[in-house]
């Protein structure tokens, strides 16, 4: 499920936003698995495949086929890959090769001076929100919320993540995707309150927003200006009437109104695309440059 709402929010405001530069075809783009591991050589055979197919080069992080339990090597190898790929000027883009677990862990040993000094596309979903929120506030780098390299890339968001990383005209309406069945549509969009909103948008994985080390963390967003927030939620599990998306939306919205006490929280708008569908990029700019535009 994704969800836009309105939203008092501080991104960055001690420093202007830097918008990295589009891609263009035969660019270089790293590839590193900041949370899970992927060792498996057919995942990894299909990363490379999926930025071959958008005319980009492909580069692996050197430790990118480690592994530490579940996550891609320890949290120095993977900060390692990661200031590796901001560092190379050959590098135009930095893609998270999966998500799964594991990023937050890199907050406190990021260096963001040096991803400020070297702005570039940062890409990736799920538990890269941590990344996502922790580089915009302290780096204060516009970053996209989009496909891991081993998403299920649909005609629908292969159409939008072109559009969002190789052009710098907005993106204009998005909506849901063609449904084959207008009865009983597969993704459902659903007015909550009408309006307009306007302001930079930020968002990621709701239950990444929610555990203690992003919300007790210093210097990430606070509740200081309009923001629209876009969120994605994870379907119940375990079967209950309260364990599906609209129980964890509300959730998120109590955790966060408690943490950190915004003066108005009204969600705007409640709908989805499906997994790898809704993922297509959200930051839109002008110039040379793509970034935030709501």
């Amino acid at each position: 499920m994704g969800a836009a709402c309105a939203l008092p929010l501080a991104a960055a405001t001690e420093r202007k936003l830097i918008r990295p530069k589009a891609l263009r075809p035969g660019d270089t783009v790293g590839l590193i698995t900041p949370s899970s591991y992927v060792s498996d050589p057919d995942r990894l055979a299909l990363a490379e495949r999926t930025a071959r197919y958008f005319g980009l080069v492909p580069k692996f992080g050197k430790n990118v086929r480690k592994r530490e339990g579940y996550l891609g090597g320890g949290i120095g190898e993977r900060v390692e890959d990661l200031h590796a790929m901001f560092r190379d000027p050959e590098v135009k883009a930095v893609f998270a090769i999966r998500g799964g677990y594991g990023a937050a862990q890199l907050l406190d040993a990021i260096d963001y001076d040096l991803i400020r000094s070297h702005p570039k596309i940062f890409l990736g979903y799920s538990d890269i929100t941590a990344l996502h929120l922790a580089i915009q506030k302290r780096a204060g780098l516009v970053t996209f919320h989009g496909p891991i390299t081993l998403s299920r890339f649909t005609p629908y968001t292969q159409t939008y993540f072109r559009r969002a990383l190789f052009e710098t005209e907005p993106l204009g309406r998005i909506t849901n995707p063609p449904d084959s069945d207008p009865l009983r549509p597969a993704h459902t969009l659903r007015t909550i309150r009408p309006g307009r909103a306007r302001g930079p948008l930020i968002g990621g994985q709701a239950r990444r927003r929610r555990r203690h080390h992003l919300r007790r963390m210093p210097g990430l967003p606070a509740a200081r200006f309009q923001a629209i927030v876009r969120i994605h939620t994870l379907g119940g599990r375990s079967g209950g009437r309260n364990s599906g998306p609209p129980a964890r939306s509300r959730a998120l919205w109590t955790d966060h109104r408690s943490h950190r006490r915004p003066a108005h929280a009204a969600p705007r708008r409640d709908g989805g695309a499906g997994r790898g569908q809704r993922r297509a990029c959200d930051r839109r700019g002008r110039g040379n440059s793509v970034g935030s535009r709501a």
